[in-house]
């Protein structure tokens, strides 16, 4: 019997605030034999040319790896995105706010402001990050992300 076919579907929305982006706010689909089977909410920085440290990535599609590693910032599971043009150790990892992405994608299950700085947060990332991984049915799983309307 052959795997079902998986891959998780990023759609961005928009960037807020609006007037002074700090961020990028997307929906994730995880997709299995043509059908969602989960979904959240995805937060990145605002695009910026791509630019290491300040910019979301390209959209386009690419593949994401298990990696677990001894480092003190990231002692779980996360996902490593590969082939970035341009730009290397992009990650979907853990973390609430938009001054936690350095480049990299946050999962979570809804949208709130939870430190009140009028900027909305990602909430229970690392749970929702879990739950991605424990649907994988292998150590890589393609990504297709793309803006909205594009």
């Amino acid at each position: 019997m052959s795997k079902p076919n998986q891959y998780i579907k990023i759609d961005r929305l928009y960037q807020t605030p609006v007037n002074n982006p700090k961020q990028t706010e997307s929906h994730f689909y995880f997709i299995e034999d043509g059908k969602i089977i989960f979904d959240g909410k995805i937060l990145e920085l605002p695009w910026n040319e791509n630019k290491n440290r300040i910019s979301c990535i390209p959209a386009g599609a690419y593949t994401a790896k298990k990696r677990k590693t001894s480092s003190s910032q990231f002692k779980y599971e996360h996902l490593h995105i590969l082939n970035v043009p341009g730009r290397e150790w992009i990650l979907m990892h853990g973390g609430n706010y938009h001054t936690q992405i350095l480049g990299c994608l946050l999962p979570g299950d809804e949208f709130r402001d939870i430190n009140k700085d009028g900027v909305r947060d990602v909430l229970n990332s690392r749970k929702t990050l879990e739950k991605i991984i424990s649907l994988m049915n292998s150590d890589e799983i393609k990504i297709n992300i793309n803006w909205r309307n594009s």
